[in-house]
């Protein structure tokens, strides 16, 4: 019952919004979806770029 008057004052609240409200709400999710979307493949990816680096230093450090 109380999702049901949660759902409704939703309901209301969008309908009494203007159109510039919505718009600006929408390009604000938008943009959160697109950061969201850019920090998963940078974290994956920062992983072996590490692992790399780290291969690369410890030649240097045991060739000498």
């Amino acid at each position: 019952k109380e999702s049901q008057v949660k759902k409704e004052l939703e309901h209301q609240k969008e309908s009494s919004k203007s159109v510039l409200e919505r718009v600006i709400e929408e390009r604000a999710r938008r943009l959160e979806t697109l950061e969201k979307c850019e920090e998963e493949p940078n974290r994956l990816n920062g992983a072996p770029e590490f692992l790399q680096v780290h291969a690369k230093l410890r030649a240097r450090m045991n060739s000498k």
